[in-house]
């Protein structure tokens, strides 16, 4: 099928403020796509094409994006305060602007990009149930996800991602965190720490740490009890107070 360019094509099919959702997947539409003046847009589904940027400037009513496998560098949605969905796998990203108030996300998915950070980004997305960064550079802990009191899945195969357990909330049931197609990634040494004394980790389908919110608490525990015994130790090392 011959590519066309993105926004003679959008000129001539739609026409702008009465749209609400935009079905464009699987159209050859290749270059930059400018949707600045769909100001009633509320979903937008333009994946598996060629794009290569996306102008969401005014589309304060989104709801959900979905431009996954495209050619996208960048996006941004700082202007997108209604967002629930995320979906922008297999780009080259690495630089991903959200919107500041992220109290609306429940979903995102950043599968397959070029992004090189920590999750900082993430932090005020509390509200988010399903998170999945495999095969990017993230990096550092999971920290910054700890007040996602209902975040229930989460994937970290193939990232830098290699602290922070303990910071999880235990609404997460399905956990991911394999060194599966980048055997030097980092996350493995959190995947490791499920480890039985055979040196096997118990999976499920598609490689879900089996039983992960026993195992979870089980860790804290455990730690909380390291915690303990050395703030123990330490206190019987004090002189005696005179």
């Amino acid at each position: 099928m011959v590519n066309k360019n993105a926004q003679e094509w959008l000129e001539q099919n739609h026409i702008r403020e009465t749209i609400k959702e935009l079905y464009i997947s699987r159209k050859s539409l290749e270059g930059h796509l400018d949707l600045s003046d769909f100001v009633n847009l509320e979903k937008l589904y333009c994946s598996e094409n060629s794009l290569t940027s996306l102008d969401l400037s005014n589309c304060s009513k989104l709801k959900v994006v979905n431009c996954s496998s495209n050619q996208l560098t960048s996006l941004d949605l700082g202007s997108c305060s209604n967002l629930t969905e995320i979906c922008c796998n297999f780009n080259k990203l690495t630089k991903l602007i959200l919107p500041r108030n992220l109290t609306s996300l429940k979903n995102l998915e950043l599968e397959g990009n070029n992004f090189n950070q920590n999750l900082s980004f993430l932090k005020g997305a509390i509200n988010l149930e399903s998170l999945t960064l495999v095969s990017n550079d993230f990096e550092g802990s999971l920290e910054y996800l700890k007040e996602m009191g209902k975040l229930w899945e989460l994937n970290i195969n193939d990232t830098h991602i290699d602290s922070g357990l303990e910071y999880l909330p235990e609404s997460v049931k399905k956990f991911h965190c394999l060194a599966k197609k980048r055997l030097k990634a980092r996350c493995q040494t959190i995947f490791n720490l499920f480890a039985d004394e055979q040196g096997e980790v118990e999976t499920r389908d598609y490689g879900w740490i089996k039983g992960f919110p026993q195992k979870l608490q089980a860790y804290k525990q455990k730690l909380q009890e390291q915690s303990q015994q050395t703030t123990q130790i330490r206190q019987a090392e004090l002189p005696p107070k005179s």
